[in-house]
């Protein structure tokens, strides 16, 4: 066997490498230089004396590339459609690192990828190639009308890839996804901006030590300081963003979670029949909330939307088209120091009827009206009360009485005001 690294056409300049006897039928070579061609070419022979000797054989060609660590991924990524709505304009910051935190050599970054999706986790139906060399620009000027969505990567000149930036929606907003690959949060691209202004980052992460009996899937959503880690606890976003947890479909038609270790303590039901056999739960810090949910079956998602921080889970349930679902906090202190200062009233609304909350004293005597609240939304509807009479004089401290109703379904129960 010989090596050459100038030209596989010059058998002369090839070097011996290893004289092998039969039947051996391979060789290897080892401490090949980085960025290097080498030619390969071997010549067989027999046992006379004087040795039978073939013509030299060119076999095989191989290039040797550095092995580059995984560099960053693209941050900062943001898109818009044009004032036309027929292109979709991408903006991004070029990682200045690896993967690692270390700095990169000089020329190190090579190009870019940017994936155009159908669906979070759907298929690809789009994809471009940016040099690294260019701007941190890219126009997709054959964007469908439907709503798609784009990833980006930076590739390095070894091959290797990062991971996937935060995802585009062409819609302008920004979806995070989860440490699970298959939930996400989507977040307004204004309030994107305003986190990146802060240095605020938002993140997802599964937690499948808390999942079994009929808990499917559990996860937490945090924000915290993207410079020094901290997290900003029972943290309420400005406004709603949708928390969507994902799920899988087994080769049965069921729905699973990925973890086979989890037991659940109910039948995984048919993919066809999630939209009434899951609904998402929030905890509160002391109780768990029964949210309601939106089911995407066509994209194996569930989602709520909501304004809180902490834990969700998906669980399997059984849906009703009326269902008080909880009351927080049972004593409210109206001082707007952001501390228990309203009251949430929890409830099933699948059929969309039409929904009332009233407030009386211990005298029968009507105080207030709840209000709708955007904190939450789903298939189940929220209320809220800040402890405001009807003429917007904080009530005296005291217990007060609660009704809802929802079409013809009422509810009733007490509240406490402490001042």
């Amino acid at each position: 066997f010989s090596s050459s690294t100038q030209s596989q056409a010059d058998l002369f300049n090839f070097v011996r490498l290893s004289t092998l006897s039969a039947p051996a039928t391979y060789f290897m070579q080892t401490s090949l230089r980085p960025n290097t061609t080498y030619y390969y070419s071997f010549f067989t022979y027999d046992d006379e004396v004087i040795p039978n000797v073939s013509g030299g054989v060119f076999i095989a060609t191989l290039t040797v590339s550095t092995i580059l660590p995984e560099p960053a991924k693209p941050t900062n990524v943001r898109g818009h459609r044009n004032g036309s709505g027929d292109a979709f304009i991408i903006t991004w910051d070029s990682p200045t690192a690896r993967a690692s935190g270390a700095p990169f050599e000089e020329l190190e970054l090579s190009s870019y990828s940017i994936t155009r999706l159908d669906a979070p986790n759907g298929a690809v139906n789009g994809f471009f190639i940016q040099s690294a060399s260019g701007s941190t620009i890219f126009v997709d000027n054959n964007i469908p009308k439907r709503t798609v969505y784009y990833k980006l990567r930076s590739i390095n000149k070894g091959g290797a890839e990062s991971a996937d930036s935060d995802l585009l929606v062409s819609d302008g907003k920004v979806l995070v996804k989860m440490d699970d690959s298959l939930s996400y949060i989507k977040v307004p691209d204004n309030l994107m901006d305003k986190f990146r202004a802060q240095n605020i980052q938002i993140s997802g992460k599964r937690l499948e030590s808390e999942e079994g009996g009929r808990t499917f899937k559990s996860i937490k959503v945090e924000v915290s300081d993207s410079i020094t880690g901290k997290v900003q606890k029972d943290y309420v976003f400005d406004q709603a963003v949708e928390i969507a947890i994902g799920y899988q479909v087994d080769s049965f038609g069921r729905v699973f979670n990925g973890a086979p270790s989890a037991h659940f303590s109910a039948n995984l039901p048919a993919a066809g029949s999630a939209e009434t056999a899951f609904s998402i739960y929030w905890n509160n810090g002391s109780q768990w909330l029964k949210l309601g949910t939106s089911v995407d079956k066509s994209n194996n998602e569930a989602s709520v939307e909501a304004r809180h921080t902490g834990g969700y889970q998906l669980r399997l349930v059984q849906q009703s088209a009326f269902q008080q679902n909880g009351v927080f906090p049972r004593t409210i202190t109206p001082n707007n120091d952001g501390i228990n200062d309203q009251v949430f009233f929890f409830f099933e609304n699948s059929t969309d009827a039409q929904v009332q909350g009233t407030l009386y004293d211990m005298r029968s005597a009507k105080v207030a009206e709840a209000k709708k609240s955007d904190l939450f939304a789903g298939n189940s509807s929220v209320l809220t009360w800040d402890g405001s009479s009807l003429s917007g004089s904080v009530v005296p401290g005291g217990i007060y009485i609660y009704k809802i109703e929802v079409g013809e379904n009422t509810y009733t129960g007490t509240v406490a005001v402490a001042r």
